[in-house]
């Protein structure tokens, strides 16, 4: 996993530094280190934040759509 800089550009990168933006209009963030992780249906953003500002964001290409594709299972699961 390659952890960017805040200041790193990609279309997936905006969008970790946009759900940081509505984490920090919606939440007091604390001034110690946190972590920020949005499950989405095609990624899964990590962003790392100190004192309200991001220290290191990653988006990885593990969100639940991604996973039911690659692992299907029937609906409802069974017991086996």
């Amino acid at each position: 996993m390659n952890w960017a800089s805040p200041s790193a550009s990609s279309p997936a990168l905006k969008e970790a530094r946009l759900i940081h933006e509505g984490v920090k209009h919606g939440l007091p963030l604390p001034e110690e280190p946190y972590l920020v992780m949005d499950i989405g249906g095609g990624s899964v953003e990590l962003i790392v934040g100190e004192k309200g500002q991001i220290r290191y964001l990653v988006s990885l290409p593990v969100g639940v759509t991604a996973l039911q594709r690659r692992f299907p299972e029937p609906d409802p699961l069974t017991p086996r």
